[in-house]
């Protein structure tokens, strides 16, 4: 059986987090690829060790592929972002992540009050 690019690309973050389960760059790749696998509240678990051990996560992969999403997946990680930024007010990734996903499901931070209504506006 051949595996698909996107198995063997899960499978190689897989084996480098296991080599190297305190590297942020691991966390990092491993994140990526369980986001882009669908494994949404995995990847985030990920992304949020790195920010209680104050490395950088990125959240660009969430950005460009927001998209790839269902409004109600969009609609999970508003919610998960906006719990994320309870704890890190200031970071800005998570601030144009959680604008960006807003923007796709057609509304945006200057229209919300309260960012903890997000889920019952749309």
């Amino acid at each position: 059986m051949s595996l698909h690019a996107h198995e063997i690309a899960l499978a190689a973050a897989k084996l480098w987090l296991q080599s190297a389960p305190h590297d942020p760059d691991a966390k990092q790749a491993m994140a990526e690829q369980l986001f882009l696998n669908q494994n949404l509240n995995q990847a985030l678990a990920l992304l949020e060790e790195l920010l209680a051990s104050n490395n950088n996560a990125s959240f660009e992969l969430l950005i460009a592929n927001g998209q790839n999403l269902t409004k109600n997946q969009r609609n999970d990680l508003i919610e998960q972002l906006d719990r994320l930024l309870t704890i890190y007010p200031n970071n800005a990734q998570l601030l144009l992540s959680q604008s960006a996903l807003l923007q796709l499901n057609g509304l945006s931070l200057i229209h919300i009050s309260e960012p903890t209504r997000l889920l019952s506006i749309s």
